[in-house]
């Protein structure tokens, strides 16, 4: 009997001490640096008078190495729409309305966090987008009408900061209609600008 419960001691030891260990992650060292949010900023810009009119900051628990932006557009025959996506987590940033015979309006996000509650630095500099604009749907316009509308919100803190935090992007620019018209410059028309940090 010892002679069993000896045997069945040492099978089991020796099964423990061969047996394949879990491989544990590699134990990195604080940095003391919390890891960069993915954060999407959108500015609205009247695309009339140049007037800032608002923006919206998203923020999302998943980051990804591209940003670019996908659009969805009906043409209004009475009602029409545009949706403009962030294509690599297939997420809604925007969505207004077009009305033929009347105004659409921004439906997403609903609300605008207004120009009032952004901070603008002290400084009349010009910051310019170092990679310039890219047209992310539909009508694309010369830069020059592209720096004129970036000239009303440049001097926002948060637009200056996620130009710093991402100095390569491009701003995405997207001239939103809420009704239909053929020719800009286009009564109640909007930019709608996207940078990413």
């Amino acid at each position: 009997m010892k002679k069993k419960l000896l045997f069945a001691i040492i099978c089991l030891s020796c099964l423990f001490h061969y047996c394949e260990k879990p491989e544990l992650p590699p134990v990195v060292p604080p940095t003391g640096e919390e890891p960069t949010k993915n954060q999407v900023l959108m500015l609205v810009v009247n695309a009339t008078t140049n007037a800032f009119l608002g923006g919206y900051e998203f923020e999302y628990p998943e980051n990804t190495d591209t940003f670019t932006i996908r659009g969805e557009y009906e043409q209004p025959s009475d009602f029409g729409h545009i949706r403009l996506f962030y294509n690599e987590l297939d997420t809604m940033l925007f969505y207004g309305t077009i009305i033929r015979m009347g105004t659409g309006k921004i439906i997403f996000p609903a609300e605008l966090i207004p120009p009032a509650q952004f901070e603008v630095v002290s400084t009349e500099d010009l910051i310019l987008p170092k990679n310039g604009f890219e047209t992310v749907f539909e009508y694309s316009y010369n830069d020059e009408v592209y720096v004129t509308a970036w000239k009303s919100i440049q001097n926002l803190k948060k637009a200056r900061e996620y130009l710093h935090s991402n100095s390569e992007q491009t701003v995405k620019i997207c001239w939103y209609r809420p009704a239909f018209c053929l020719f800009w410059p286009c009564e109640d028309a909007y930019w709608v600008m996207f940078l990413k940090n």
